[in-house]
């Protein structure tokens, strides 16, 4: 159970460091803006409730098919959405990668992962509680507004776990708020290290770049130490456009962490 929280709370830092964690000013303006766009809607959604209890009152309309009727509108926005989907990876923007039972791939990206022998992919729901472990963890060192801030611009991809819980790799991406290159990403995520009390971290190396796939990756590397619980952890680091793309790689082995480096290949 040590071992897992560790992993998770190291993930998390990723996307609290650039623009979740450097900025709570930043981070209020859009949560709130967030925030009062789901007030508008609530109410919007209020008022046209309204209305349509009047106009059934006065007029004696069937409940029921005015419901079929709205279920129909969800149905075609639904497509709607589906298709907006399908249209933004056509024209080169960001949409979230593919995950299943052996692998992600991300044609945005240009990045496939092949699950190796003896690591599994996680769900969905495996990984919302898993990163909800390391949040827990972290929420002593980043504020409640930062936490809230890096759910709004976050994404994480995909998760891939050894059996033995001794190696795993975690993709995410970011939104970046402005411009901002891969080696600024990684001064911005040593600075949110800095901030973590929960973990002691010692740097083993920085600067280097990787090529993964057939794309440019900044390495940094640090061994984590917390609660008795020490590993190896590597950041790789990416921007296409205004997102960033981090390859956190947690190991203990060397051999487990080429092993699962090896496994990604271009798209």
């Amino acid at each position: 159970m040590k071992r897992k929280v560790l992993l998770m709370a190291l993930a998390m830092t990723v996307v609290l460091s650039a623009c979740g964690g450097n900025s709570d000013k930043e981070a209020s303006s859009n949560t709130d803006a967030n925030v009062s766009e789901e007030a508008g809607t609530e109410d919007t959604d209020a008022a046209e409730d309204a209305e349509v209890e009047d106009a059934a009152d006065a007029a004696g309309e069937d409940i029921d098919a005015a419901g079929e009727d709205a279920g129909a509108e969800d149905a075609d926005a639904a497509g709607e959405d589906v298709e907006a989907e399908d249209s933004e990876a056509a024209a080169g923007k960001y949409a979230k990668g593919t995950v299943t039972e052996t692998g992600w791939e991300s044609e945005f990206f240009g990045l496939r992962y092949t699950a190796p022998e003896g690591m599994g992919m996680s769900t969905e729901e495996e990984l919302n509680e898993l990163m909800g472990l390391g949040q827990e963890v972290l929420s002593e060192d980043f504020s409640e507004l930062q936490l809230k801030y890096a759910e709004l611009t976050s994404v994480y991809e995909m998760m891939s776990v050894a059996d033995d819980q001794t190696t795993n790799v975690v993709v995410t991406v970011e939104k970046l708020m402005g411009k901002m290159d891969a080696s600024a990403y990684v001064d911005a995520l040593e600075q949110g290290l800095s901030q973590v009390t929960a973990i002691n971290y010692t740097l083993v190396s920085d600067d280097e770049t990787i090529k993964i796939g057939n794309n440019d990756y900044v390495k940094v590397s640090y061994e984590a130490e917390s609660s008795g619980v020490s590993m190896y952890q590597d950041y790789y680091v990416a921007v296409v456009d205004d997102r960033a793309i981090a390859l956190t790689l947690t190991y203990i082995d060397e051999s487990a962490r080429d092993n699962v480096l090896n496994a990604f290949t271009a798209y």
